[in-house]
Parts: structure tokens; C-alpha cells; sequence
């Protein structure tokens, strides 16, 4: 059951389509706000995809957008693809509801991207059947990017507990694409002990140490089921990971598995993932009230959004990288220090500071600088800029977000 609580229980998609087929739900297009005419969010393949994840999702995406700077609405789309489904019938899907939703991709309402269970050729299946060929827009590292500021948020919410990361324990939820990234980086930069992981199959749990590197090679090979081909530790439930006693939980599977009714007996020092609503806002409070810091969702995953449009632009994984750290941990840590000055949740002030945002960008007439802006973007998303001068776009194309506190105050963001 997904929960929404609080300021979020009443917010409603500017654009709610369901597409039926044969007279049963085939999938749903769910664009929570259009900005600039505008949103963006990929497209979910799975057996039981709801509208109500759906919707979720397309508001995670207007914050992330928001939080990031850049001029879009959030969005997403799901499609129901039993398991197991023939080849030839999920292309069928895929075809039908490109068609159904050809509107709103024909006029670039809304641009969509991979997702949990998509990959760039389903992609292409679907805007075959609007009657248009695709054109990837991301960058084949996002996943990399992603699992980068997962561990910048994880070094900030470290600094705020005082928690040294040297020696600490890490359990990942979901060791997919992100999360074997955030497993990888905190062992090799962080010396942070990986001691649990889960697949689609169960956890894996080792108190003196998983190899990740070992582990990452197996999932190469044996997929979801790399845990029981590990040779060590000791399996069980997905359930019982997000519980183990840990400095850091890093959930990075499917939404609100920390939720209203397991956050009490969350035991780590630390929550931050790349899962989009790992943890329900709910659980958000209820973290906070323990004292727990938990890394909002939208902030923890942006670096796929910002690392992939800067790849897809012709700039390299060094730029990338460096360009994340300055201007992401400025601006978290701007957030956290707002938070404790306020005396609330982090979630309330990270959605606060992404949604207005968002709707600062909605507003914008077209200005001289919009109007730049918009040529500066149109040239990194082609990838026409030329070298000489991409580095110094990044900052334009991403609504000046090394200056994005200009809506704080200047009290709380030198406090």
C-alpha cells in the first residue's frame, strides 16, 4: 500500500492517462507538472505496476528536476509485462501504448527514458508505435552517476552524526546497476565494510565482509541469483536487511520498502539510496524523530539526471565528477544546515527548496536568459556544443545550481 502523508497526500498529476487494452488495464502516463510545457521520467516494465506508484514516481521527478535546476516536469509511465512474457507479445505492448500516449511524445510533453525493467530497445519499440523513431537522451553512466551522489549524501549525513565512514558497516537494498555502484564506490573510496545486500532473491549478509568485487562479477553471470553462488555468509530476507544493525542503509530497490511500518525498527545511523521513495515520507518522520538522518530520495539520486545530461553533452567522467561534488555538496549541505536551524525533517526543507524551484522555472517568461538558456540547452542535449565551451555551459544548462541557495537565507546558508 503506497503512502502518501502529509503535504503530499493531496497533490494531484496535471496529466493522468490510463491506457486499457482488450478492456483491462494495460499501463498508465502519469506527468505531475509541466514546466515549460514539458516533463520527463521513464517508462517501468513490470507485472504489477500500479497508478498509484505511477503518480508517486512522477512527483519524485518534479523534485528531482526542481532540485537540480533544470526547466522540467516530473513524470512516468509504467507498463504491465507479465513475467516471462514472450518476446513477441511485449513488443505488442510496447507498441500499443506508444500509440495511445503518441500525443503527448509527439509534441514533447513528455520525454521518457529507461526505468526499472526497460531498456533503450523497448524504448524504441514504443516510440515505433507513435509513428517516430527514438532518440536516446541519456547517458550510458547514469547508473554510475546516480551511485556518486548517493555517496555524497552519505558523506554529508556522516559529517552531520559525526559517524566516521573508515571501518563503518553499509547494507545495500537491491544489488541492481545503483546499487552495486554505491556498494563499489563506499568500499574502495570509503573503506566502508559492505556487510549485506539483496537481490529480487533474498539478502546476503556476512558480518566480517562481503567481496563486493566478487559478488559484482557473479551478478554478471548469474544475474539476481549471484547471492547463492557467493560460497559465504549466510542468505535470508529482504525484509530482515533493511533491519540489520548498520551504520548505513542504502536502499536502492523498489519504493517506500522502509516505510510507516518497519521504520521504528530501522537500526542504522544513516539512510541514504537510489531507489526513487525508498523510504516513504512516513517513515521520513518517524527516522527523524529517532534521530536518524535520512537523505530524501530526489537529492540521494539526482546525479543521474545531472551526470547523465553532462555526459550525453560530450563531457568527461573527471569534469563529471568534480563538477557533482562542488555544486551537489554545497547545496546539501546548505539544505541540512537549513533543516537543523528550523528545527525540522530534512525531507520537509529538501521538498520546499525543489518545489519552489520548480515553480520559480514554471513562471519564467521568456527573457534574454531564458531565451539563451534554452539555445545552450537544446545544443548539450544534441550534443552540438562545441568542446571548447561545454564546461562553462554546465552551470547555464543547470540553472546556476553551484549558486542555487540565492532562494535561501543568507543567515542559514553560512550558518
Amino acid at each position: 500500500m503506497t503512502e502518501i502523508t502529509g503535504t503530499l497526500s493531496n497533490f494531484t498529476p496535471e496529466i493522468a492517462v490510463t491506457v486499457q487494452d482488450g478492456g483491462s488495464p494495460l499501463g498508465y502516463l502519469m506527468i505531475d507538472r509541466l514546466v515549460q510545457g514539458k516533463a520527463c521520467g521513464g517508462l517501468r516494465l513490470l507485472p504489477d505496476v500500479t497508478p498509484e506508484e505511477i503518480k508517486l514516481l512522477a512527483h519524485c521527478m518534479t523534485l528531482k528536476f526542481g532540485f537540480v535546476g533544470k526547466p522540467m516536469g516530473g513524470a512516468k509511465a509504467g507498463l504491465i509485462v507479465p513475467r516471462d512474457c514472450p518476446e513477441k507479445e511485449r513488443k505488442r505492448r510496447l507498441r500499443v501504448f506508444g500509440g495511445k500516449i503518441a500525443p503527448f511524445l509527439r509534441t514533447g510533453a513528455y520525454f521518457t527514458g529507461t526505468d526499472m525493467g526497460s531498456t533503450a530497445a523497448d524504448l524504441a519499440v514504443l516510440h515505433e508505435g507513435a509513428g517516430m523513431v527514438y532518440q536516446n537522451r541519456s547517458g550510458s553512466r547514469s547508473a554510475y552517476f546516480t551511485a556518486l551522489t548517493v555517496m555524497m549524501g552519505i558523506e554529508v549525513a556522516a559529517e552531520r552524526r559525526k559517524l566516521a565512514l573508515l571501518g563503518s558497516t553499509l547494507a545495500v537494498e537491491g544489488f541492481g546497476s545503483v546499487g552495486s555502484a554505491v556498494a563499489e564506490l563506499m568500499s574502495r573510496r570509503k573503506g566502508v565494510k559492505v556487510v549485506a545486500v539483496s537481490t529480487a532473491c533474498g539478502g546476503l549478509y556476512d558480518p566480517e565482509g562481503l567481496d563486493v568485487e566478487h559478488l559484482s562479477f557473479l551478478r554478471g553471470k548469474s544475474g539476481d541469483r549471484c547471492i547463492f553462488h557467493y560460497g559465504k555468509g549466510r542468505t535470508f530476507s529482504n525484509e530482515e536487511l533493511l533491519l540489520l544493525d548498520v551504520d548505513i542503509l542504502a536502499p536502492c530497490a523498489r519504493q517506500e520498502s522502509v516505510n510507516g511500518a518497519n521504520a521504528d525498527a530501522v537500526k542504522a545511523k544513516v539512510v541514504c539510496g537510489g531507489a526513487n521513495y525508498g523510504v516513504s515520507r512516513a517513515a521520513e518522520l518517524l527516522l527523524a524523530g529517532r534521530g536518524i538522518i535520512s537523505i530524501p530520495h530526489f537529492v540521494a539520486s539526482s546525479g543521474g539526471i545531472i551526470g547523465g545530461r553532462l555526459e550525453m553533452a560530450g563531457l568527461g567522467d573527471t569534469f563529471i565528477e568534480d563538477y557533482i561534488r562542488k555544486h551537489y555538496l554545497e547545496t546539501i549541505r546548505a539544505l541540512a544546515v537549513r533543516a537543523e536551524h528550523k528545527g525540522e525533517p530534512l525531507i520537509f526543507t529538501a521538498e520546499d527548496y525543489a518545489l519552489s524551484r520548480s515553480e520559480a522555472m514554471s513562471r519564467k517568461t521568456a527573457t534574454g536568459h531564458s531565451r539563451v538558456r534554452n539555445v545552450v540547452c537544446r545544443l548539450m542535449d544534441g550534443g552540438f556544443m562545441p568542446p571548447r565551451f561545454r564546461e562553462q555551459a554546465a552551470d547555464l544548462y543547470f540553472g546556476r545550481l553551484a549558486r542555487g541557495f540565492d532562494t535561501l537565507p543568507a543567515s542559514v546558508t553560512s550558518a
